[in-house]
């Protein structure tokens, strides 16, 4: 979860900056993949990404 916290510092983000946090492309999807089933991250438009405020959903 520690890419979750790294992400959640920004209002908005691509999928360069999760690959970024996680070093490897294939890995970088499979993360966001995961935290936007989760309800975590919500997707805005292609490629723009942001992150699901925990307390006002």
């Amino acid at each position: 979860m520690d890419v979750y916290t790294e992400l959640a510092k920004y209002p908005v983000f691509s999928i360069d900056d999760v690959k970024k946090f996680t070093g490897n492309g294939k890995t970088a999807y499979s993360q966001l993949g995961r935290l936007i089933k989760k309800g975590l991250v919500k997707k805005i438009r292609k490629n723009i990404y942001s992150v699901v405020n925990p307390a006002t959903g």
